[in-house]
């Protein structure tokens, strides 16, 4: 009897373990150079959704790229980067590293913005667009998730577990037959 129990807590368990899986965690696939040489064209990388709270200076995020605070985005949306954090709210301006804010002024980010770069200085980012919404944001890098050469790119078991895009300079579009369905 205490066996059948503590099996059918560990099912429970292990269930509520893969419900937060599917809710906090996507696979995406890097479109374009901007996030070179950390990042290549078709790496895929392990995304942890999250608003602004906890986002630190240096870690690798995905947001929506635009002027404006929207809706929350979605991994459907159109205009996902993934780039790196230079500064968040509080710390100084970085003036001399993005022409944008240079005549920015206030001395310190705002609350609710972010400075964000890519690795790769060519690409798209707070360089030319200025302040990045932390509204926007859909999480924060986890780890990289190398290709297998023995797999197909978009095979395997992480394709049924996992949500997946595609994150570019300034384009994302999902993968066919992913559950997040094409990007328009």
């Amino acid at each position: 009897m205490i066996v059948v129990a503590a099996a059918a807590l560990a099912g429970a368990g292990l269930l509520v373990a893969g419900g937060w899986v599917r809710r906090n965690l996507v696979v995406v696939r890097i479109t374009g150079s901007s996030m070179e040489p950390t990042y290549a064209e078709g790496d895929r990388v392990l995304v942890r959704r999250r608003r602004d709270a906890g986002v630190r200076q240096g870690e690798v995020v995905v947001v929506r790229a635009g002027k404006l605070p929207g809706p929350p985005p979605t991994l459907r949306d159109p205009f996902l980067v993934i780039k790196r954090v230079a500064a968040v709210p509080g710390d100084p301006v970085p003036r001399d590293r993005v022409p944008s804010l240079r005549d920015a002024p206030e001395p310190t980010v705002p609350d609710g913005c972010l400075v964000v770069l890519g690795d790769n200085p060519a690409g798209g980012d707070s360089r030319q667009l200025g302040y990045y919404f932390t509204r926007n944001l859909i999480g924060t890098v986890v780890r990289p998730r190398p290709l297998s050469s023995a797999a197909p790119q978009g095979s395997g078991p992480h394709r049924r577990s996992h949500r997946r895009a595609d994150v570019g300079r300034a384009v994302a579009a999902a993968e066919p037959g992913s559950p997040t369905g094409p990007a328009r």
